[in-house]
């Protein structure tokens, strides 16, 4: 496949293209789209900071911090689920030594 110079802009539309069809069918992707923009901004982010960008780093903690709010509930299910197997395992007697 031979490279061309608006490749980028043609695919970016395309997606966009193919976003707003799904979007008219009742398809929504805004869920989808709220892990995509912070996975991106970190993304870009590491690409600044591999240029020597001081950008770079902002736009990446802001993407981080933008994945760490949205992780929060998959954090509480994690720290439930070790606190009923820390339970049971109180409750069976068995030591972890």
């Amino acid at each position: 496949m031979k490279r061309n110079p608006n490749m980028g802009l043609a695919l970016v539309l395309i997606v966009f293209g193919a976003w707003m069809i799904l979007n008219m069918l009742g398809i929504h992707l805004g869920p989808i789209m709220s892990y995509l923009i912070p996975i991106a901004m970190v993304v870009i982010g590491y690409m600044g900071i591999k240029r020597g960008s001081k950008l770079g780093w902002v736009i990446a903690l802001f993407g981080i911090f933008a994945l760490l709010g949205k992780m929060t509930t998959l954090f509480i299910i994690l720290i439930a689920v070790a606190m009923i197997a820390f339970g049971v395992s109180m409750l069976k007697g068995t030591s972890n030594t």
